[in-house]
């Protein structure tokens, strides 16, 4: 846990145990419960904990995306390379701008 974002009421809660945060976790059922179809993944290592958690949104049907600009990895060449990767065949990858702008313009906002 960061102590900067504190847990608030109402707030869910997801311990993750492996690489991706799908796995042995309720978070699938916490989004289904929600309604949710859409997912933005953050978080570090790009090629590790992040791919995993976008691949497994992925296969779970959920529409998803990587926010470049909110991962991060310690070699350059691998997160650049998972990146691209998965934005061939798995998924969407923009800045967390770009996403904002669309939700925006979702919500008749701009």
């Amino acid at each position: 846990m960061v102590a900067e974002l504190p847990v608030l009421a109402g707030d869910y809660v997801v311990d993750k145990f492996g690489y991706g945060a799908f796995f042995r976790t309720n978070l699938y059922d916490i989004l289904m419960s929600e309604q949710v179809d859409t997912v933005a993944v953050s978080g570090t290592v790009t090629q590790i904990c992040v791919e995993e958690t976008a691949r497994e949104a992925f296969h779970l049907g959920l529409k998803t995306i990587v926010l470049s600009d909110c991962v991060s990895s310690f070699d350059p060449a691998m997160h650049a390379a998972t990146l691209r990767n998965f934005a061939m065949k798995f998924g969407r990858v923009m800045d967390s701008r770009s996403l904002a702008a669309e939700i925006e313009a979702a919500a008749g906002l701009r």
